[in-house]
Formats: structure tokens, C-alpha cells, sequence
């Protein structure tokens, strides 16, 4: 079973607040490529679904850095990544196939 994400017990740390300019820049980043994916690839629903995650991410920026929602926000990023990635490698072999 999974443990329980952590939650926060009082106002964000002076180190995950240092953190927190950076997480804004990967936000952005982040935002960037799933407006591209969108509009650009045409993937409608891996763009969707990418925006769900984006939406954890900035909501967890929005509360000041909650603890719980970055957790969460890169739980599902990370899973995400791996569904990418067997998309990616599924395109490479059948794309050398005549």
C-alpha cells in the first residue's frame, strides 16, 4: 500500500520556500509544453490530462507551496511520464517497420 502523503503542520518552511521561485519556473515550463501538445501535436486527451496535473501543481503553488499538492502533483507526473514513455517507445518500434 501507498503511505499517506504528508501534510502540512503549520506555515511552509524558509527551505520550501526557497524552492518556490523554481517550482514557478517549472510550472510555467510545464504549461508551456502542454499548450503545445494541445495545440501543436494534437493530443487532445494526453494535453487534458497533462492540464489536470498542471492544475495540481499550480493549486499547490497557489497555497503556498502545500506540501500534500506537490506530492501529489508529482506522483501523477511521474506515472504520467511512465504512460509517455511506453506511448514514445511503442511509436520508435513501429515506426522502423514498413
Amino acid at each position: 500500500p501507498i503511505p499517506a502523503m504528508p501534510a502540512p503542520s503549520g506555515p511552509p518552511s524558509q527551505h520550501l520556500l526557497w524552492w518556490r521561485p523554481w517550482f514557478c519556473a517549472l510550472l510555467i515550463l510545464q504549461t508551456i509544453m502542454v499548450v503545445m501538445q494541445i495545440v501543436v501535436v494534437l493530443d487532445i486527451l494526453g494535453g487534458f490530462i497533462d492540464a489536470i496535473v498542471l492544475g495540481l501543481g499550480w493549486y499547490a503553488f497557489h497555497k503556498d507551496m502545500h506540501i500534500t499538492f506537490i506530492c501529489y502533483w508529482g506522483m501523477l507526473g511521474l506515472i504520467n511520464g511512465a504512460f509517455d514513455l511506453v506511448k514514445f517507445i511503442d511509436y520508435a518500434v513501429k515506426a522502423g517497420a514498413p
